[in-house]
């Protein structure tokens, strides 16, 4: 009995389905006599007052400083609670290893800004440029 109702379902749904695509159907567009507009030059803006602009390395060079100040803080503190600490209390090694991984950023950055400057070096002193070999300005 099932199976006959089953494909009595079957059979009206397939009898509908056509009926059912034509109020579906979407109007086909003949897409060779659509015309695209040409593109339009946007009038040229009139300028106002110069506005400072942001480079990526004034950018990196703020956010570096202002990391390497938050770790010296971190530094500070974590050697107050070495301090603060007892000989036998657990936590110290983990101090420890918290502090050698700061100290270790301290010094991959300090390391990375002095290769910073090799190619300003090495122009300077091979290529005669005097302007590359100026120091910069102290940043932290």
């Amino acid at each position: 009995m099932t199976l006959q109702r089953l494909f009595c379902v079957s059979v009206a749904v397939l009898t509908a389905a056509p009926a059912l695509a034509e109020q579906h159907k979407k109007p086909m567009v003949d897409m060779q006599s659509v015309t695209i507009p040409a593109h339009q030059e946007a009038a040229p803006k009139t300028r106002g007052p110069a506005q400072p602009a942001l480079t990526l390395d004034s950018f990196r060079s703020q956010r570096q400083g202002k990391i390497q100040a938050l770790i010296d803080q971190q530094i500070v503190h974590l050697q107050r609670m070495i301090k603060l600490s007892s000989a036998d209390d657990p936590q110290v090694p983990d101090y420890y290893f918290r502090l050698g991984e700061l100290l270790t950023e301290k010094y991959r950055y300090w390391n990375n800004r002095a290769r910073e400057l090799d190619e300003a070096i090495y122009r300077a002193e091979h290529g005669g440029d005097t302007r590359a070999a100026a120091p910069e300005p102290q940043q932290h």
